[in-house]
């Protein structure tokens, strides 16, 4: 009988890392995060292993899974003060110090792997110190740590994300960090090992097929089956609603509706001629 290996996911999101070790045949025992939205769109996708609550005022004891005999504990940590988006970034902020209560858990179930994700701006913080004291805060407990920045672009995802992945283990072993599948087409860097790499995929190679998909707005899940696919949840609107999620200022749509016709029929462009241009059905005008 094929042993299955166990996982602890903290900061999980909406699951998209978990998403891979489920995929790879881990069986996730616990997931938890504080954002009510991000756990229920897990509990759809994923599983309702996952926890809804702040790490911080969880205790180990509360977490399934016995010391030592969980096989791998990850976590996204919170990346808001390491980002290199946030220019105001600093020691000062502490959601930088959340990583504390991924060490914590791991102290205490001292899983044999552990895996954090962070952002590229971690690298930089305090001129490399930040890093320096995350990966000595997790030796200090057992592990042998190394980190690599990676793009999720070499591995075969139509986006050019760079991560960085921090890797540890209390076996003594090597980190197994991924080989990369892809690269730049006319990459002139050596290929390693021989291998020879795919070039990188498109957005347009992924999803372009979406582009001309009629689709009719339902309150019900809408399911779509395109060329041997099936789609799910792809619902998209051909109408500008009355309001726009997240909008800064308050406006009128009346007022954003008629300065729309009014550039468009001063361009004598079609609504038809709009959406072939920008490749796309769905312009809302």
């Amino acid at each position: 009988m094929t042993q299955v290996n166990t996982l602890i996911s903290l900061f999980s999101g909406a699951g998209g890392m978990d998403l891979g070790f489920k995929n790879a045949g881990f069986n996730i025992l616990w997931a938890n995060d504080f954002v009510k939205d991000a756990t229920e769109t897990y509990k759809n996708n994923i599983g309702d292993h996952v926890v809804l609550g702040d790490i911080t005022e969880i205790p180990s004891s509360d977490i399934p899974g016995d010391i030592g005999d969980v096989d791998v504990v990850i976590g996204g940590f919170p990346c808001q003060g390491f980002s290199i988006a946030n220019t105001k970034r600093n020691m000062d902020d502490s959601r930088n110090f959340l990583y504390l209560e991924l060490l914590r858990v791991i102290k205490d179930k001292k899983p044999k792997f552990f895996v954090a994700e962070n952002v590229k701006g971690l690298l930089s913080m305090q001129k490399g110190k930040v890093i320096e004291m995350i990966v000595n805060d997790f030796e200090k407990i057992g592990y042998k740590v190394d980190y690599k920045l990676l793009n999720a672009a070499d591995y075969g995802v139509p986006q050019a994300r760079e991560r960085v992945i921090i890797i540890g283990n209390r076996l003594g072993i090597d980190n197994p960090f991924p080989k990369p599948s892809h690269a730049r087409p006319n990459n002139k860097i050596p290929l390693v090992d021989d291998c020879e790499k795919e070039p990188y995929i498109t957005v347009a190679e992924a999803i372009g097929f979406l582009s001309d998909v009629d689709l009719v707005n339902q309150k019900v899940e809408q399911t779509l089956y395109v060329n041997g696919r099936t789609i799910h949840n792809h619902v998209a609107s051909t109408k500008v609603q009355d309001s726009f999620f997240g909008r800064k200022h308050k406006v009128n749509q009346a007022d954003i509706c008629d300065y729309l016709k009014y550039w468009r029929s001063k361009s004598k462009w079609t609504t038809k001629k709009i959406d072939e241009h920008f490749g796309y059905k769905h312009t809302a005008g």
